[in-house]
């Protein structure tokens, strides 16, 4: 699958061949920057008890994932995972995760 070059959403395997993977949610109009911000999405066997609304789950390739935006880095676009999927179907979960991550409210 080609590497859909700063797209926000876009799920990318984790670095170092660590579990989990990687969601750019990094605004498309920014796809000239050399780093991405991305959300680790943790595997959910692996995660302490989380909150639902800061912590939604989402399924990658038949397994479950948290979305765990207390997490948030930059990664260089060199140093990316392969492409794996888009995730633009949870933008509404993940845009309010980052509510309750910055407010403490949705």
């Amino acid at each position: 699958m080609a590497l859909p070059s700063g797209r926000q959403f876009a799920v990318y395997g984790m670095p170092k061949g660590r579990r989990g993977y990687l969601v750019d949610v990094q605004a498309n109009r920014l796809s000239n920057l050399r780093h991405r911000v991305v959300v680790p999405l943790l595997p959910a066997d692996d995660t302490p008890p989380e909150l639902p609304r800061l912590n939604p789950r989402v399924e990658v390739m038949g397994e479950w994932f948290v979305f765990t935006p207390n997490a948030i880095a930059t990664v260089p676009v060199t140093e990316l995972g392969p492409y794996v999927t888009d995730h633009s179907e949870h933008q509404d979960a993940f845009n309010i995760a980052f509510e309750v991550l910055l407010k403490g409210f949705p």
